[in-house]
């Protein structure tokens, strides 16, 4: 992926780290949307160009997940990480 592509790219995983699409909303459950948020933090982590950006991501990626699993709770599900537990 040549540097315009992969700007562009990171471009749009900041924003839907941030903003998720309402048409995803009816789709999927919120945990599933905060979980995509994770994973996008991830790959931005992957490219970040230094070591203060990378620590950002990776903060906003634990914070997501743990939304994620808070959301599952709140929904009377467990989370997926603790599905195969018990």
């Amino acid at each position: 992926m040549d540097a315009l592509a992969l700007n562009s790219h990171r471009e749009q995983l900041s924003t839907l780290c941030c903003t998720p699409n309402r048409r995803f909303e009816e789709v999927m459950k919120q945990s599933e949307i905060y979980r995509q948020n994770a994973e996008n933090c991830a790959y931005l982590a992957e490219d970040a160009p230094n070591e203060p950006t990378r620590q950002r991501y990776k903060r906003m990626e634990a914070a997501w997940r743990a939304l994620a699993d808070e959301q599952d709770w709140l929904d009377g599900e467990p989370s997926p990480a603790r599905k195969g537990d018990g």
